[in-house]
């Protein structure tokens, strides 16, 4: 189904003031284009229609979510945001470190 450029800015409502209708026709444009781009992803993934709202799909979301958890958290091992400190440097300041009691 075709939507026409004067449909398509009534659509957009506040967002199509000020803008030419050549603006207009490349925001349609593109919504095309995103939504065939999103069927065509989401139809290698699932197919279409009802899968969307299946056990089936929610599932794959859910491993996919695991998934990339793994992947994090296994990306992380041994790196620290901060550099570590030398064992002998640590040991000469807690030489020269004074603790003051707190005052009640």
């Amino acid at each position: 189904m075709a939507i026409t450029l004067t449909q398509f800015r009534a659509s957009l409502g506040k967002l199509a003031d000020g803008l030419s209708d050549e603006q207009i026709q490349e925001r349609l444009d593109f919504t095309y284009r995103f939504s065939e781009g999103f069927y065509e992803w989401f139809s290698e993934r699932k197919g279409t229609g009802v899968e969307a709202i299946t056990g089936a799909y929610t599932s794959d979301v859910r491993a996919d979510t695991a998934r990339d958890f793994e992947r994090v958290r296994a990306m992380k091992k041994g790196i620290h945001l901060l550099p570590q400190t030398d064992e002998e440097l640590v040991k000469e300041a807690k030489k020269h470190e004074k603790r003051y009691p707190y005052k009640q």
